[in-house]
């Protein structure tokens, strides 16, 4: 499992936004590749990426989602 943002360029709004979530893939290619599919390769600027441990509690997430 990845942790991932990615800045793009949102069609709906047309505007740059940023996003940040969870992506599975056995590596992190595969995870990019996922990330590039769901926001539209055409759209995505750029994206980081950083592999979670194989377990993470509800307080790990939330941290995660505040930027902790």
């Amino acid at each position: 499992m990845y942790r991932y943002t990615v800045n793009f360029w949102d069609e709906l709004k047309n505007e740059p936004a940023t996003d940040s979530g969870l992506v599975g893939g056995s590596t992190y290619g595969e995870a990019a590749n996922r990330v590039v599919d769901y926001y539209g390769q055409k759209n995505v600027v750029d994206i980081s990426l950083y592999e979670v441990e194989s377990v993470l509690c509800d307080d790990e997430l939330a941290d995660m989602n505040t930027g902790e």
